[in-house]
């Protein structure tokens, strides 16, 4: 039997399918183990994996979007500010104070994760 594909991600580039892993084991295959033994039925499981899967492929793409391919450095948060225009929308151009990107990923991250275990809390059986 051929080794089920996983997918590989990283905020370093976009997700690539693969049948091995560079630090192990494929981590799809051990992901939905995991969501399924956290109690998320098989559906569930599989919506949570690509969510995960998805935002970081997202996020990378905003993260490579914003490299100046000319400098090759970044460009700063006055450069997001300008094209969406601060005065047609305030209260999103106030939000674009830094382009540091590894804080921004780990907090999506930890949203969609507390989003998580706040579902599976509300969907386990209650003991009695």
């Amino acid at each position: 039997m051929a080794a089920e594909p996983s997918t590989v991600t990283s905020t370093s580039g976009i997700r690539r399918p693969t049948r091995t892993s560079g630090c192990g084991p494929p981590a799809g295959p051990s992901a939905a183990g995991l969501l399924r033994t956290a109690g998320f039925s098989d559906e569930e499981a599989a919506r949570a994996l690509l969510a995960v899967t998805q935002y970081t492929v997202g996020h990378t793409l905003e993260e490579q979007v914003a490299v100046d391919p000319s400098d090759a450095g970044a460009l700063g948060p006055a450069v997001l500010v300008e094209a969406v225009g601060a005065g047609d929308y305030p209260h999103l151009t106030a939000t674009f104070t830094s382009l540091d990107f590894a804080p921004q990923f780990a907090f999506g991250l930890d949203l969609l994760v507390d989003g998580l275990a706040a579902r599976r809390q509300r969907h386990a059986p209650t003991a009695g």
